[in-house]
């Protein structure tokens, strides 16, 4: 929904442009193996076999919701839907998932004058707040006999599905499970296992969460559930989509790798990107407007994903894994267990050459999301602190992109000496001639002769002097 808002806010002067396909949904959609396997357990569910719920899984931005949407739309005539959508502040409310799926379930039974269930009132109005009737849930349903109480709930919710499901079966959705607490976890797996046949449960849930929920393997091995994992598309699978969606456009080899390896098969990118190049549309102006997706993507990880997030954020490139470990206060396995989870959550990616294994973002918008939610003082210290760790290491014949590198962390340090010093050696590099009429244009020979010159004791001294000098007189003017 949000990314279709945001289409709609940068295409108002577009409508009617060719080269598009139609409904972006209708062509993203592209899950038809999912589709199908989701189509045949509802399908021996009408016909009155034995209920199997569904878990789709996938990371941020797979298509879990778009999938849950597309079924929802076929089956309406089938099936009375009750939809929830969990959140993270959920974890520390107990119950609350379960007292909208109460509310919505007496908002049905009272549609259709069906005779509630034992206990049904005493459950509602202890664990529903109802505005409009000024009832306040009481905590005695959840403070005192936690185990009678939580089978009364249990009990209740079962019935009542019994009675809903004999008039039209019923699909509850609850999407993002991962922010369930515990006794709603416990809730859950009791309905799923002891089941009616006439309700099923269609659950969502994200990779980042990781194996949160142990219980619903057991379930899974009782054939109760039905895991869906949604992966990301392949190179063929993009290319098949870029396929349906140019339609009337060209789209080169060179474009289609572009898009494959920004998106990196994920359908959230792959969205944004295909409408970059259709429309021309600014990258930067949606990623703004899907803020709320991304903060997602990383809601969840302890403080030492996070740690490592920053400084890879700040750092802006491939880095070093012991440069890592040597600017975090850090024990080696700790950052390494870190490191995989994040790669194993496709956030971060492994790379190694000859200097050794680097990592960065998979996708520069996480970079940015990362970057763009620290202080301004947060990144001036680390951008401070990474430059100095990083000129410490600089040897007497760096390369330049060790000085590009210098020179972009002290301009975000707002050192203005270190920064000038920086631009006077790439300023050596870039003007070092061979001849006043001739000069070599040859990067390896123009390469040695920058080092052969930045090597050359009058020069290093001068700019030595001048950043000394510079920095006397910055600080005469109080540090301005």
């Amino acid at each position: 929904r949000l990314f279709q808002e945001a289409l709609s806010a940068v295409r108002k002067k577009e409508v009617g442009q060719s080269g598009t396909a139609g409904d972006p949904e209708d062509v993203f959609f592209y899950r038809t193996y999912e589709y199908n396997q989701i189509q045949e357990v509802l399908a021996q569910f009408e016909t009155g076999g034995t209920p199997c719920s569904i878990l789709l899984k996938g990371e941020s931005g797979a298509g879990k919701s778009t999938l849950k949407k597309k079924i929802k739309a076929a089956h309406l005539d089938q099936f009375t839907f009750l939809e929830v959508q969990c959140s993270l502040i959920e974890r520390v409310i107990s119950y609350s998932p379960w007292m909208r799926v109460i509310n919505q379930m007496e908002m049905e039974l009272d549609k259709q004058h069906l005779k509630r269930p034992p206990h049904w009132k005493s459950v509602k109005n202890n664990l529903v707040f109802d505005l409009k009737k000024e009832n306040y849930p009481t905590p005695q349903i959840l403070e005192t006999s936690e185990n009678f109480n939580a089978d009364l709930i249990f009990k209740s919710i079962h019935n009542a599905l019994g009675i809903l499901g004999a008039h039209k079966k019923v699909v509850i959705i609850l999407e993002d499970i991962q922010w369930l607490d515990q006794y709603s976890v416990r809730l859950l797996v009791n309905l799923i296992l002891n089941n009616t046949e006439n309700a099923l449960f269609l659950l969502t849930t994200s990779d980042e969460a990781g194996d949160s929920f142990e219980n619903l393997n057991i379930l899974v091995e009782l054939n109760k559930l039905a895991v869906i994992s949604l992966k990301r598309f392949n190179k063929v699978e993009v290319t098949g989509i870029l396929k349906k969606f140019f339609k009337t456009k060209k789209i080169t080899p060179q474009i289609a790798d572009d898009i494959y390896e920004k998106s990196r098969g994920n359908a959230f990118f792959l969205k944004i990107y295909i409408d970059v190049y259709l429309h021309n549309t600014d990258e930067k102006l949606i990623f703004k407007i899907m803020q709320n997706v991304l903060k997602e993507k990383f809601t969840g990880f302890n403080q030492t994903s996070i740690k490592i997030l920053r400084a890879i954020a700040v750092y802006n490139g491939d880095i070093k894994v012991e440069f890592l470990l040597e600017q975090l206060d850090l024990k080696a396995f700790e950052l390494i267990d870190a490191i995989n989870d994040l790669v194993r959550f496709n956030i971060l990616e492994e790379k190694r050459d000859d200097t050794g294994l680097k990592i960065n973002f998979i996708h520069e918008s996480y970079r940015d999301f990362i970057y763009e939610e620290l202080s301004e003082t947060t990144k001036l210290i680390m951008h401070r602190e990474i430059a100095q760790a990083l000129e410490q290491k600089l040897s007497s014949r760096g390369d330049i992109q060790s000085y590009l590198t210098l020179r972009y962390h002290y301009e975000l340090a707002n050192d203005k000496v270190k920064r000038l010093k920086y631009e006077g050696i790439i300023l050596y590099y870039h003007l070092n001639f061979s001849h006043e009429l001739f000069p070599s244009m040859d990067d390896f020979e123009l390469t040695n002769q920058t080092k052969l010159k930045l090597n050359n004791e009058s020069a290093l001294n001068w700019i030595h002097e001048v950043e000394v000098e510079l920095q006397k007189v910055i600080n005469l003017k109080g540090g301005d």
